[in-house]
């Protein structure tokens, strides 16, 4: 299998796997659950890299 393959594999099981995490919730909300779990992980490792 190609890298083009896999990668295209790879993104196709990261969406069902977050289709499924994201479960009856609106798209959007989510979109707010996820970019703040991703904003407090860019705070926590910029706050362990200055410790």
């Amino acid at each position: 299998m190609n890298s083009i393959a896999q990668r295209q594999e790879l993104q196709a099981k990261i969406w069902k796997i977050a289709n499924d995490v994201r479960g009856s919730v609106d798209g959007w909300d989510f979109k707010h659950f996820v970019l703040g779990t991703l904003f407090y992980r860019f705070i926590s490792e910029n706050f362990k890299q200055q410790s």
